[in-house]
């Protein structure tokens, strides 16, 4: 398959469809944008956090994915050697260590070196000493806009979430999803908040470090979407307000 040719006929209209799952605004943005964003996408140049969210043997570039704060990635073709790489739109393309196809922006020197469309050229790992300029998505691409206590993607790192909060599963089993939790210290729960109505009790799980819903007391209440569960380790009980994945709720 000519990648470039399916770059012409679907990167755009794709690209566009993608980066609108975390900037259009609307009533329901917050549901619309947890559907789509876990959707597989399937072109080059799409925009992903993980391998599992490319399709046709595509992969994810975009250094620092899964970490706190990191920006979204593309869909890219997998590789071994750089002459695996073909053009995208006509741009030399080569091999990432992390075995993911992507352009050489660095130009003269200067990361004035041309990128495909919707991509811009950027150092690649702004903490190393050695500059790496590579076509990337702009800072910020992906930012999420869910609030507090709503569902969020872990391997997505803090990307889901706004205002600095963590998306967190902090609970044992992996049907857990994660929730966007607002940081604390210690045992001052003071900036933990339970939203209106409901009843389960704010506390900070300390060893995490964020705000967590305390289930515990008979006929507590979690927020719409989040069941009470038991999170805790080994032995240890502590009924909280978690999401679960869908095949654990039919269970």
């Amino acid at each position: 398959m000519n990648w470039n040719e399916v770059n012409v006929v679907n990167t755009v209209g794709l690209l566009a469809a993608s980066m609108c799952i975390y900037s259009c605004a609307g009533d329901s943005q917050s549901d619309t944008r947890q559907q789509q964003a876990l959707a597989p996408v399937t072109a080059q140049l799409t925009l992903c956090f993980t391998d599992e969210e490319c399709l046709a043997g595509l992969v994810c570039y975009g250094p620092g994915l899964g970490e706190p704060e990191s920006d979204a990635g593309y869909c890219t073709q997998a590789c071994m050697a750089d002459e695996e790489c073909e053009p995208m739109e006509g741009m030399a393309a080569s091999c990432a260590p992390g075995g993911q196809c992507r352009v050489d922006c660095t130009g003269s020197g200067q990361g004035d070196g041309p990128c495909p469309s919707g991509t811009v050229c950027r150092d690649a790992d702004p903490r190393q000493e050695e500059l790496a300029y590579r076509c990337m998505f702009p800072e910020g691409t992906g930012a999420g806009f869910e609030p507090e206590w709503a569902q969020c993607n872990p391997e997505h790192g803090d990307a889901d979430c706004t205002d600095g909060r963590t998306c967190t599963g902090s609970a044992s089993g992996s049907d857990l999803l994660g929730y966007c939790a607002t940081p604390c210290e210690g045992d001052d729960s003071s900036g933990c908040v339970a939203p209106a109505g409901v009843t389960a009790v704010p506390l900070c799980a300390s060893f995490y470090s964020i705000c967590s819903l305390d289930c515990s007391a008979p006929g507590s209440t979690c927020p719409a979407g989040m069941q009470c569960v038991d999170a805790g380790w080994g032995n240890q009980v502590a009924m909280r307000c978690r999401f679960l994945a869908a095949d654990a709720v039919e269970e």
